[in-house]
Parts: C-alpha cells; structure tokens; sequence
C-alpha cells in the first residue's frame, strides 16, 4: 500500500477480467501473415544488451594473475566469468557461481568492483545485440582448485605477460585490471 506524500484515491474496476488471462487466451496463427508477422518482430525489435560477470584473480605474492583457458579459443585465455542469467541474481552472485563452476574449489577474498564495460564479442558482431560486463577483482587465497565445467584448463599468467594471450575481445578487461594493479 502506497504511504507517501501523495494524496490516494479508489478507482473503480473498469474490468474483472485478468490481464494475465487475457495474455494467456492469445494464440497466434499459423498462416503465412503471422509467419512475416513474427519475422517483422524479430527483425525490428530494440537491440537486448546480455549482462555479464568477469572475474580478475590476482596471486599478490607472485605478482601474477589466473586465467582460464578454452580449447575453441586456440591457446588464448580470458578472465574467468559468464552470463548472469538467474533472475534476482545480484552481479556479486553471478560471479561466485561462476567461479563454483569454472573453477572449484578455489579460495578468494573479497570481491572489489573494478567497471562495467561493453565487451566486443565476435558471436554478436553480425548483430544489434550485445554484452555488459560488470568486471570484478579479488585476491588468491589458495585451495584445492581445478578447472570446471566451462574451462579446459587454467593458467598463471605473471603482470606483464597476460595481455597478448587474452583473447581479443578481453583486452580492454585486461587494461582495466593492469590500471588497478
């Protein structure tokens, strides 16, 4: 109920029926129109920008970073991290359950939030679409750790050495850890 500084009123119902009722009623035809009809949707809708989470590791005693490494990327690395896709979800959740699964067992700090930052990556180059990443940092700590679901391997990579095997569309990421180093 609504207890601000504004006055309230009751409205009559101008309708008993249910919006969602209504929505759910919807059936759409199977004809050729509502075929280029959903065509035209699909084809003219707003661009959907893909929120993601990156995650920096920083190994303080050795001067060096972790990163992971994917066999479809020929031998580059990239920060660990992924698509923050559970409704709810803050940005701080999406990365530990990403860091559960790329790279288990592996023991951090705390988070610290570096920047969101548009990420160019090649499978939305042909598209309107695109990602947001919300890069974050933390310090290792140590554990038991290997690579997961979403890696084929992990790798140590010292300060200066990281930015030419990161894949390309990571290395704005990279000068955005490197800055805060």
């Amino acid at each position: 109920k609504y207890t601000g500084k504004f006055e309230t009123c009751a409205l009559d119902a101008i309708s008993e029926t249910s919006g969602t009722s209504v929505r759910n009623s919807i059936t759409f035809p199977n004809t050729r129109e509502g075929r280029q009809a959903m065509i035209y949707l699909a084809t003219h809708r707003e661009p959907v920008v893909y929120r993601t989470v990156d995650l920096a590791i920083i190994d303080r005693e050795r001067d060096r970073a972790l990163f992971i490494g994917k066999d479809v990327h020929e031998g580059l690395i990239s920060f660990m991290g992924g698509f923050d896709n559970k409704k709810g979800q803050t940005d701080e959740e999406a990365v530990m359950k990403e860091l559960g699964e790329e790279l288990p067992g592996l023991l951090i700090s705390e988070l610290r939030k570096l920047d969101s930052l548009p990420v160019d990556d090649p499978r939305y180059r042909k598209s309107n679409d695109g990602i947001k990443t919300t890069m974050f940092v933390t310090d290792f700590l140590g554990g038991a750790f290997s690579a997961g679901d979403d890696a084929n391997y992990y790798r140590w990579c010292a300060r200066g050495e990281f930015m030419g095997l990161l894949v390309p569309w990571h290395r704005p990421l990279g000068d955005l850890l490197l800055h805060h180093w």
